[in-house]
């Protein structure tokens, strides 16, 4: 039998772990380095964990070290197009998606700003939002809170800002594939662009879903379905869609496809239409 000391080391700011197998000891007993003895633990229960392991038995042998990952992702996204001539057109469409993981809780971030201008006259300018503080409960349960606020004066309003609070729950939960489920209570603020009874402040029910498919280590599919409906017995209701597709050509460039849809059962004014649809293509720089 032999003992096994852990002590932990360093290689320049990496943190190392070294096995030193010791002669005989009697089974069941596991000696640390501080010198003190572990009736308690068996061989077969020992977890080999952090960023690398090295056997010694009078001599050492490294066989990894890996950096600890970095709790930050985030991706920017660029798109833009300009027409001169008979007609004058230009448009530039930006998203960013930032997320900070750190054991249970998550937050995220996200934009999407839209700006499009033909003959000198503004077609589209909006501006949407998102932040979300999350904290896993268990596996495949997770709490949230979440703000939302848009600007899209040509949708009729002037700002909506909506706060979410409720629970996800992973009903798949695989190496390749995710699909989640949200449950919410929403308490919204509309400011309509001109003065009508939807200018309001209000409660709502929301159910989402969330798909991710990752495809090929270069190709992912992404899917979110979100449907809101007042709860004062108001009809007023939004269904919002979201279809993206990323394809990488290296680690930190790629180009992705987004397929945006935005429906509202009661727009402010009746010249206005109920949907909104959106195709971007885009380059992507993962930082």
């Amino acid at each position: 039998y032999y003992t096994i000391n852990v002590a932990p080391q360093t290689i320049g700011s990496i943190p190392i772990e070294y096995l030193d197998f010791s002669p005989l000891q009697p089974p069941g007993h596991l000696v640390h380095s501080a010198g003190t003895t572990d009736t308690s633990t068996n061989y077969g229960d020992l977890c080999m964990q952090h960023y690398a392991l090295t056997l010694t038995a009078n001599t050492l042998s490294l066989l990894t070290i890996q950096a600890e990952e970095s709790p930050w992702d985030m991706k920017v996204e660029l798109s833009t197009s300009s027409v001169s001539g008979n007609t004058d057109s230009s448009s530039i469409a930006g998203k960013m998606d930032v997320v900070h993981t750190l054991g249970k809780n998550r937050q995220w971030f996200k934009a999407l700003v839209l700006k499009n201008e033909s003959n000198d006259e503004k077609t589209a300018d909006k501006t949407d939002l998102k932040l979300a503080i999350e904290h896993d409960i268990n596996t495949y349960l997770t709490a949230f809170i979440r703000e939302d606020y848009i600007l899209n004066e040509f949708s009729g309003y002037n700002s909506r800002s909506a706060t979410s609070l409720g629970l996800g729950y992973d009903v798949v939960k695989e190496e390749n594939h995710l699909l989640r489920l949200d449950l919410a209570m929403v308490w919204n603020a509309d400011d309509t662009i001109e003065d009508t009874a939807l200018d309001e402040q209000y409660g709502s029910s929301k159910i989402g879903f969330g798909y991710d498919w990752t495809i090929t280590e270069t190709i992912a599919f992404h899917q979110t379905l979100e449907y809101s409906q007042a709860l004062d017995g108001d009809e007023k209701a939004f269904f919002d869609s979201e279809t993206h597709v990323n394809f990488s050509l290296t680690e930190r460039f790629g180009f992705g496809l987004r397929y945006i849809v935005n429906h509202q059962s009661e727009p402010p004014t009746d010249d206005l239409d109920k949907t909104d649809i959106t195709f971007l293509t885009s380059l992507i720089i993962s930082l």
